[in-house]
């Protein structure tokens, strides 16, 4: 029961068209191969398909005053594709004396190069900096939650780490990391985390 018909084009003229020689995989579908005519099985590519996914959640309590950047936390993915982009979303929980700011960024590493500062800001003044991700000034009794989302292109199907560091801008001025700068024993006060969540794109 049931046929499967292929009909001669309208016009005169002859055609040859060889098929596989098997059925192919699902999802697959037929296109010409290298010769014309020579019908092959071939694959969607991942388009705008996300491919994998990882994230790192930290909830330690770090606070300071250094003035050069302190590492924080990494993640790591390894694209399948030198194509692939990478969907970064960061979320860092600052709390920042009205005084003075705390800087952050996020820095990469391909494979076992050096971590790099990348993304961010483009200082436009003598004393500004380039690559901050986060400038926060707030209060000693609030630890905000900041998010940032960038869309990376790392070229490779190495490794790829992320890692975020901050600073203040005055060492007379702590910052605090996942819990306020205060730091007392009250329930406004209680520590929150922060997270790096990154998504391979298929491009």
């Amino acid at each position: 029961s049931g046929f499967t018909e292929v009909k001669a084009p309208a016009t005169a003229g002859s055609n040859t068209i060889t098929l596989p020689t098997s059925n192919g995989s699902a999802n697959q579908y037929l296109k010409n191969g290298s010769t014309a005519g020579t019908l092959e099985f071939g694959t969607l590519p991942a388009v705008g398909k996300i491919l994998n996914v990882v994230t790192t959640t930290n909830t330690d309590e770090f606070q300071n005053n250094n003035t050069s950047y302190a590492d924080l936390f990494t993640v790591a993915i390894t694209p399948s594709a030198s194509t692939s982009k990478i969907l970064i979303c960061a979320t860092l929980s600052i709390s920042k004396e009205n005084n003075h700011g705390a800087l952050a960024r996020l820095v990469r590493k391909i494979g076992t190069g050096s971590f790099a500062a990348f993304g961010g800001g483009a200082a436009t003044e003598t004393n500004h900096e380039d690559n901050v991700w986060w400038n926060i000034r707030n209060t000693i009794y609030s630890v905000a939650p900041y998010t940032v989302v960038y869309l990376d292109s790392p070229n490779t199907t190495d490794q790829v780490t992320y890692k975020a560091q901050i600073k203040s801008t005055s060492s007379s001025y702590n910052y605090g990391v996942n819990h306020t700068v205060f730091n007392g024993n009250n329930l406004y006060e209680s520590p929150t985390m922060s997270t790096i969540t990154v998504l391979e794109v298929g491009a």
